[in-house]
């Protein structure tokens, strides 16, 4: 496949999700020549470049806050943030001030589980490279360097200095995280180039503004959902980025379609939208009123409006209309997202969920329920024919 390189952005806790995407990308045949990372990218890199992707899966799976920090209760509570961070700040003041009155984060257990998962003199033998970033104070001087290129016996030093947030306790601090350099080390991966392909993994799903990612042989591999915070130490949520990393990685990867779910092998549904029995189904009962051409109406102002009552632009095809149906109606039935689905099985649990619920998916019926959610706020017919598209949707399937 020639020569890989994998780019790990930081991101704390969030990291799970790099680690299921390489999960996926080690069972397609995908391994990495060069790694760079920040943070918790550089610390993931190191447990990858000595071939441990099952025991960094298994750290993950078993998360225990103990393991790698020592922290009172009330603090590991107030850390654990949501992504409103503006209605947060009295929780993350009252963090800062317990964290400073034991005198920073104790990261002994993670010192700890760094020289036995990952010794220094393995980490130079190893045939896959590694690179970090971190900070220099108080020069304010960015490093960025290869394990190769780091003073003997120092390199478990700068894997944490890459990590290094202002509130973990120090006896002397000379680095901070690497983030507040650059948070996705591109640029010194490529000190090691050139590369076939190179896979840049993101911890979270902000917006990129690097021009430099939009490049043929760089794919960049996004988090589908929210990941939460990135000290956010809630077991499940942990597990669950682990799986989302894994599945949007092989939706990249396999072809599947969708953007909240995954669809193996999906059928043209757009087919759907222009049957003339699907339209004479819309239409029945519906108040559009005497002296219309109802195709021309379908076309014209039906179709365009129910792609923005969902949220897309008026140029969306009709399988992308149909597929964000689909996942609209999944996630008001809370259907498991880290999967990938084929269409009837994925109308099948539609089905059984519609049954749990009591739901009749009439279209005579103003019903204001989980679709209308989704759509923005448009009220009235443009509703209905949502709900009456996936009931034929579901019933056809």
């Amino acid at each position: 496949m020639g020569k890989i390189g994998f780019v790990l952005e930081g991101g704390g806790l969030r990291g799970a999700y790099q680690c299921g995407a390489i999960k996926a990308l080690y069972e397609n045949g995908i391994r990495p020549n060069v790694i760079t990372g920040t943070s918790i990218g550089a610390l993931n890199g190191a447990l990858i470049s000595l071939g441990k992707l099952e025991r960094l899966e298994e750290l993950y799976e078993n998360f225990e806050a103990e393991d790698f920090f020592v922290l009172e209760p009330q603090i590991v509570e107030n850390l654990e943030l949501e992504d409103d961070l503006l209605k947060q700040i009295p929780q993350m003041g009252r963090a800062l001030v317990g964290l400073l009155g034991q005198g920073g984060v104790d990261i002994k257990p993670l010192e700890g589980m760094l020289e036995k998962e990952a010794p220094e003199e393995a980490l130079r033998k190893s045939d896959i490279e590694l690179g970090l970033v971190t900070l220099e104070i108080p020069k304010v001087k960015p490093v960025e360097i290869f394990v190769e290129d780091i003073p003997e016996g120092q390199v478990h030093d700068y894997l944490l200095a890459s990590a290094y947030m202002p509130f973990f306790k120090a006896e002397e601090r000379r680095f901070v995280d690497g983030g507040i350099v650059d948070n996705a080390p591109l640029a010194l991966l490529e000190e090691k180039g050139p590369f076939d392909q190179i896979y840049i993994i993101r911890s979270h799903g902000g917006l990129i503004k690097k021009t430099g990612w939009n490049r043929e042989n760089i794919t960049v591999i996004t988090p589908s959902r929210k990941v939460g915070r990135m000290f956010n130490m809630d077991k499940e949520n942990i597990k669950n980025n682990l799986r989302m990393g894994y599945y949007d990685t092989l939706k990249i990867l396999q072809g599947h379609q969708g953007s909240y779910y995954s669809f193996k092998d999906l059928p043209d549904l757009s087919q759907l939208l222009i049957d003339k029995q699907v339209m004479e189904e819309l239409f029945y009962g519906l108040s559009t009123g005497e002296g219309y051409d109802y195709e021309r109406y379908y076309y014209e102002v039906i179709i365009p409006d129910l792609a923005r009552g969902l949220g897309l632009g008026v140029e969306s095809s009709y399988q992308q209309i149909l597929i964000e149906l689909l996942e609209t109606g999944g996630r008001y039935l809370n259907i498991n997202p880290n999967h990938v689905y084929e269409l009837e099985e994925f109308l099948e649990l539609m089905r059984n969920g519609l049954d749990e619920k009591g739901f009749s998916w009439s279209i005579k019926e103003k019903l204001s329920i989980g679709v209308a959610k989704y759509t923005r706020g448009w009220l009235g017919d443009i509703e209905n024919y949502s709900l009456a598209l996936l009931d034929i949707l579901v019933k056809r399937g």
